[in-house]
């Protein structure tokens, strides 16, 4: 399974995102990864409101208005730009994720699948290298 992902990564998804950053302006990129961000608005705000972070969901739906409204489908981000308001980057589903592989439970990901054989200390280390 390492091998075809490695294969998979190195011939066509390497090449592609290559000639993706010669063809797209990097202001068309950002736009694209703003309406992106723009979307994950739902699992941002639902791990906040499962956590009893108020403050976080109202900052998220606040941001996700703003954003959907004045940056023309969230393609600008004019809650940050104008308004200053930041979004927080962790979520508790990536806690989840490592603490489901820490336990022992397995997946069909092949990097956690790797994770779980190594132990979670010492695939984080050879996951790193080996992404270079």
């Amino acid at each position: 399974m390492f091998t075809f992902n490695r294969n998979l990564d190195r011939f066509i998804l390497k090449p592609v995102a290559y000639v993706y950053n010669l063809i797209m302006p990097e202001p068309f990129q950002v736009m694209i990864a703003n309406g992106f961000d723009n979307i994950k608005f739902v699992p941002r705000m639902i791990t906040n409101l499962l956590q009893a972070k108020w403050g976080g969901a109202s900052r998220e739906l606040g941001r996700f208005l703003i954003n959907s409204t004045f940056g023309i489908g969230g393609l600008f981000d004019p809650a940050k730009d104008y308004w200053g308001s930041r979004r927080v980057r962790k979520t508790s589903v990536k806690r989840w994720a490592c603490g489901a592989v820490a336990l022992g439970r397995t997946s069909s990901c092949p990097s956690w699948s790797r994770m779980h054989r190594q132990g979670p200390a010492s695939a984080s280390s050879s996951t790193a290298s080996s992404t270079r």
